[in-house]
């Protein structure tokens, strides 16, 4: 069964520069799902690497789950996605999934945690049959931000495809054990409609750019 949607929370898509106003809105067309923590250390499923060992007695490692589903409508496409991750509590990130996408792959909705802390989700080719949920990255995707506070993933189709489904984003975040890791998402949206590019942000519910918090 292909995973096309997520349990969460639509999201409000408000003009970067609201000069005109489109003929409908773009609520519903991006969704969030809960951003979840897990202990990454716990997760991992060989032995530490080295590189690692040097940091855990006084970093904490954790794995962050941002799951995003992209649903066109009637007229309207994503031709541009921004997913960003703001780390607070002094927290840098240690590596990130996807990394990079440039051809479409199938892949499983469930993940393992490597010995160097890299979380990654099971590839399948794109023929392969599953009687599991997996995820279809159609899109072209780049990470940036590894070994810094402020992690993006940016997705752009290809030119066969439009931005659909779900994509589950991970990152790992190396902090210092006397501070709670904690951190905001925030999203963009270039979105073709009524013949014309609408450059949009994505609100939370306390009017900022911040549409899900983790850690708190």
């Amino acid at each position: 069964m292909l995973l096309t949607d997520i349990a969460g929370e639509d999201l409000h898509l408000e003009l970067q520069s609201p000069v005109m106003e489109p003929e409908s809105g773009f609520d519903g067309i991006l969704r969030i799902g809960e951003v979840i923590t897990f202990d990454a250390i716990k997760l991992a499923s060989a032995d530490l690497d080295p590189q690692v060992n040097q940091f855990v007695a006084a970093h904490n490692f954790t794995l962050v789950r941002v799951p995003i589903s992209v649903r066109p409508i009637e007229k309207a496409t994503i031709r541009f996605l921004s997913v960003e991750v703001d780390i607070e509590g002094g927290g840098i990130c240690w590596s990130v999934d996807p990394e990079r996408v440039e051809d479409e792959i199938k892949v499983t909705s469930t993940f393992s945690i490597s010995g160097g802390l890299k979380p990654k989700v099971l590839e399948v080719s794109a023929g392969h049959e599953r009687t599991t949920e997996y995820v279809v990255r159609r899109p072209q995707i780049l990470a940036f931000g590894i070994g810094l506070a402020e992690v993006a993933w940016e997705f752009t189709p290809t030119k066969s495809q439009v931005l659909a489904g779900v994509q589950l984003l991970h990152l790992v975040v190396k902090s210092p054990r006397s501070s709670a890791v904690s951190g905001t998402v925030g999203i963009r949206a270039d979105i073709v409609a009524h013949g014309l590019l609408w450059n949009t942000r994505a609100v939370g519910r306390d009017s900022t750019a911040a549409v899900s918090r983790f850690g708190e």
